[in-house]
């Protein structure tokens, strides 16, 4: 083989993603065991400020694939922001599977939210969960 057909041919494989047609950005991910969704967000709580791992189908990413992404599970969503400056994700990421590692961030209504809410209860104020990207696998198939 010609040196520069094997210069080609390692860079052909070299970005092809790693084995099992994963692309990673940011840290390596730790194999931490998936949390649900659902369960995330019905007790965001009991996550605050913790490590977790979820996983589903990108269903957006921030203009220019810089800064987050919208990730689904059925009929759950969550936002992901990048923890370091400088990730791009492809427009082709979006309808991917992809895990994420990172932490979950909790925002608590603000007291005047509270204050002002219906003294029925209805429309319950809740806390939102982000999770601040470590690292992300962004699947092939």
């Amino acid at each position: 083989m010609s040196p520069a057909l094997a210069a080609l041919a390692f860079l052909a494989l070299s970005s092809a993603g790693a084995p099992g047609g994963a692309r990673h950005y940011g840290k390596p991910l730790k194999g931490r065991a998936a949390i649900a969704l659902r369960a995330l967000l019905a007790d965001p709580e009991a996550h605050a400020g913790q490590a977790v791992r979820v996983e589903g189908v990108i269903a957006s990413l921030a203009p220019g694939g810089e800064g987050g992404l919208e990730l689904r599970q059925g009929d759950e969503r969550v936002s992901v922001t990048f923890a370091k400056p400088g990730w791009t994700l492809p427009a082709g990421a979006v309808g991917r599977r992809a895990s994420v590692e990172g932490t979950a961030l909790v925002t608590r209504p603000a007291a005047e939210e509270a204050r002002a809410q219906p003294a029925d209860g209805a429309g319950e104020l809740r806390s939102t969960v982000t999770i601040e990207a470590s690292g992300i696998e962004v699947y092939d198939r």
